[in-house]
């Protein structure tokens, strides 16, 4: 696998007791009890690799950076208190989660997997397919027009319910508009567990409005829904320590309570550009003043019960 010049120096950067570490499969100090730390959300790719083609349109433009193997996080995370990481599908491989499937398999125990399905198209067997793979979640996007019809739409209840089956996470990112939408899907498939990235992706491009604060806090109504405060790097266009997501943080918390909210970095763009794990994760474990048994859930339990559990 060749890697960009800054993955090479993001691996160095590392340290060998860290790699050590992670070649021995040893727990790093700091994490919960059950095993180390979890980031609940981080993307990983090769680079360019026969083996795992990227979509054509992908492939014409460069990534960047040009690999994030997940070497490279499981180190960064070390270095943070955490051991595991739940790896999100990256659009570069388009519905083709076999990169993700074999870093699974090549550190058992230490990744969970959430995939990408053309639900448009087969809902029920893309998912049969992702879930024969070993992952635990599917991920769609509500970004534009036409979540509002998600409610009614056969092919969106045909992936809810065999997600319910299968015991696969509907991974969602939203935005603030769609909220209504996965209410109601909520109240439709109350047995499928959701799982919203982002928090909701508030706060992404502006400071978010009070009316869709409290839009989404109202999901908490939902058993099944549970919230990831990830991206913090680009919360209202945020820098290092992210003192501006914090009051969002704890109403989260708040509402949905700690055992229904877990911590993901979004990796690799939390550790570029000036950001880093570190900073992120001092919201949780500094700034929101969370109690020592919050913090066990927001860095670990929550995303363990639905990620890495049997």
């Amino acid at each position: 696998m060749r890697t960009s010049d800054w993955t090479r120096r993001a691996f160095l950067r590392a340290g060998a007791t860290t790699l050590g570490g992670l070649a021995a499969g040893c727990a790093t100090p700091g994490g919960p009890a059950h095993g180390g730390g979890i980031d609940a959300h981080a993307h990983v790719w090769s680079g360019p690799d026969a083996r795992y083609p990227f979509v054509p349109d992908v492939a014409a433009k460069p990534m960047n950076p040009a690999a994030f193997p997940p070497e490279i996080l499981l180190a960064h995370g070390s270095q943070n208190g955490l051991r595991r990481a739940v790896l999100v599908q990256p659009a570069c491989y388009g519905f083709d989660c076999r990169f993700i499937a074999d870093s699974i398999e090549r550190f058992p125990g230490r990744l969970a997997g959430v995939g990408l399905v053309d639900w448009r198209h087969e809902p029920r067997e893309g998912l049969d397919r992702m879930a024969a793979l070993g992952l635990r979640g599917v991920r769609i996007k509500a970004l534009r027009a036409g979540h509002q019809r998600w409610p009614e739409d056969e092919r969106m209840y045909a992936l809810w319910r065999r997600a319910a089956d299968l015991g696969v996470a509907v991974c969602i990112l939203p935005e603030p508009s769609a909220f209504d939408a996965i209410s109601k899907l909520c109240t439709r498939h109350p047995q499928t567990i959701v799982v919203v990235d982002h928090i909701g992706w508030l706060g992404a491009h502006e400071r978010p409005r009070d009316s869709q604060v409290d839009g989404f806090l109202r999901l908490a109504e939902h058993r099944n829904l549970y919230v990831k405060i990830s991206r913090l790097h680009h919360f209202d266009m945020a820098k290092p320590p992210y003192l501006e997501a914090v009051p969002l943080v704890r109403r989260v918390v708040g509402a949905f309570g700690p055992e229904r909210v877990m911590w993901g970095s979004d990796a690799p763009g939390q550790v570029r550009n000036g950001h880093s794990m570190a900073a992120s994760l001092d919201v949780i474990r500094r700034h929101a003043s969370f109690r020592p048994e919050e913090q066990d859930w927001l860095l670990g339990r929550t995303a363990e019960r639905l990620f890495f559990s049997a």
